[in-house]
């Protein structure tokens, strides 16, 4: 989180560096960050793992989902349709009960990365306040860490847990921008997928 908060600060300084350049040309790039909140967690990967033995049974339980960080660059192909890339990242963390225990078996903390290819059309464009509609399509990857064993007795069932992978998609009806001076705007937008239901952000401009 204090990287995006330093990340934040960055773009908020460069943007104000900027406008106090002449502008000579559309601005057609954008870099941004942001937080989202909500994501639709049906649609991420399940852990699995690797047990030594037969007939054993695994149950996750109160799973916690942290919000997603975001950064991502955008190109205006034209005045209503851009195109760009995103990173986002995210993580769950998992009581595991093991061959219906009577007491938790381990906790185990699961990592989600997302790579998304994103297409954008703005349909309101008035001053510097932008109405726009956003897809993106892309994969996820979980990546889990070793569980932290409270039942030592299944320690030895568990031999190794699969990284695993997917479909990743995110779609956004109505996304608001707002640009604060010449090269800063805020953002926020909603909508459904693995990113996140709602999310807002900063955005350089250049």
């Amino acid at each position: 989180m204090k990287k995006f908060q330093i990340l934040f600060l960055i773009l908020s300084f460069s943007s104000l560096t900027l406008q106090g350049q002449e502008r000579k040309s559309a601005l057609n790039h954008e870099i941004y960050a942001s937080i989202g909140f909500a994501a639709d967690e049906s649609f991420f990967p399940e852990c699995e793992p690797v047990f030594s033995g037969l007939n054993t049974s695994l149950q996750f339980k109160n799973q916690k989902y942290t919000n997603s960080l975001s950064l991502g660059y955008m190109i205006n192909l034209s005045k209503s349709l851009g195109i760009g890339l995103s990173y986002s990242a995210s993580e769950m963390e998992s009581d595991l009960w093991l061959n219906a225990a009577a007491n938790k078996t381990a906790s185990v903390d699961a990592k989600y990365n997302i790579f998304m290819l994103n297409a954008r059309y703005k349909w309101f464009v008035r001053g510097n306040f932008t109405l726009y509609s956003r897809v993106g399509l892309g994969s996820i990857k979980m990546n889990v860490s070793n569980p932290i064993m409270e039942d030592l007795s299944s320690f030895a069932a568990i031999t190794d847990w699969e990284d695993k992978s997917g479909f990743a998609w995110q779609a956004v009806p109505v996304g608001l921008q707002y640009v604060l001076f010449n090269h800063l705007g805020i953002f926020a937008e909603g909508g459904i997928g693995v990113e996140s239901c709602c999310s807002i952000g900063v955005k350089l401009l250049f």
